[in-house]
């Protein structure tokens, strides 16, 4: 299955991580594509963070991950 990868280095605002999010889904919306994205976070802490800027309600389409351990 083909999908998108967001890597996340922990130089962009969450902000900016959070608008990504909301324009895959905005574009997603618009179009017949339906490719999963996935965001790989560098801490639990900055995925849990990015959760609750999209107040928790991450669409299918979108998963992520992070590379410290939990």
């Amino acid at each position: 299955m083909p999908f998108l990868l967001e890597v996340d280095l922990g130089t962009e605002s969450l902000t900016a991580l959070a608008n990504k999010i909301i324009n895959y889904v905005r574009l997603a919306d618009m179009t017949r594509w339906r490719w999963p994205v996935l965001f790989w976070l560098p801490s639990t802490r900055r995925e849990l963070t990015i959760h609750i800027l999209t107040d928790t309600t991450i669409p299918d389409l979108v998963a992520t991950a992070s590379g410290d351990e939990h």
